[in-house]
């Protein structure tokens, strides 16, 4: 039997933010809509630009320049999320988008730089695609969901590729493992006998980084022991640390610690 989950399939996201504090996981299930949070919002803008601009390649042959990106960019900053709204904020909208808009123009201009280096004609196998895998545990299977940013041909193998929005990390480590495990395996078992690589781009840093496929079924193994604990014994500790300081819930988590004490 598929192990039921209490909100969604498994996602390595979920994994690795239940494998930092369960807490902050729980948390963010209950009140994932109740603070717009501008990082999230800026990543989904130029992931989906980096989308578009895919697909436009895809038929056309070419890659949007910079003129054509920077419009797509503004467009996608500009739709904010439901719920979120503008009044009391010391911008208006417009000026809010040009702050986002100049914070990602080096992370545009690197991706750019980036495909037209890289991928080729032909290149873009699918852009934002869907895989889902179920994961063998002995009690059953963890069904295990993500989205590949791009799927690329390169030299005749496929590329997984994880774009990442923020600094590339002083260790030069792979910092999603689990998920780019599972886009790996996803990808093997869709085009089998080809080879799989997988990276991480921080086109901001102008920065690839590969992940070691031999890994893979180490770190498919770790998701499958979170989705146990995540969906089974469904423990929810709080794990405190530095991470605390930049947790969206930080406070709200504190003001639980006060109530349960009073």
């Amino acid at each position: 039997m598929l192990m039921a989950a209490p909100f969604a399939p498994m996602s390595p996201s979920v994994a690795e933010t239940y494998q930092l504090c369960p807490h902050k996981e729980l948390l963010s299930h209950f009140y994932v809509e109740s603070e717009f949070n501008e990082n999230l919002h800026k990543g989904q803008a130029l992931h989906s630009t980096v989308r578009d601009a895919a697909r436009k390649f895809q038929v056309g042959g070419n890659w949007p320049d910079m003129d054509e990106l920077v419009p797509m960019l503004r467009s996608h900053l500009s739709k904010l999320p439901s719920g979120e709204e503008q009044s009391g904020q010391s911008e208006t909208l417009a000026e809010r988008v040009d702050r986002w808009l100049s914070e990602l123009l080096e992370c545009l201009g690197g991706f750019l730089l980036f495909a037209e280096g890289k991928v080729f004609p032909g290149g873009v196998v699918s852009a934002e695609e869907w895989v889902c895998l179920d994961l063998d545990h002995p009690a059953g299977k963890v069904r295990a969901t993500g989205r590949i940013d791009l799927l690329l041909r390169v030299n005749g193998e496929l590329w997984v590729v994880d774009i990442k929005t923020g600094k590339v990390p002083e260790s030069y480590e792979v910092t999603s493992p689990l998920a780019l495990a599972l886009y790996v395996a996803a990808m093997r078992e869709a085009h089998p006998g080809q080879t799989v690589r997988a990276y991480e781009v921080y086109p901001a840093g102008d920065t690839l980084l590969e992940y070691d496929t031999d890994n893979v079924d180490a770190d498919l193994g770790k998701l499958v022991a979170l989705g146990q604990h995540h969906f089974v014994e469904t423990e929810w500790p709080k794990h405190t640390g530095n991470h605390c300081n930049w947790c969206d819930h930080y406070r709200r988590c504190m003001g639980l610690d006060e109530a349960a004490a009073d």
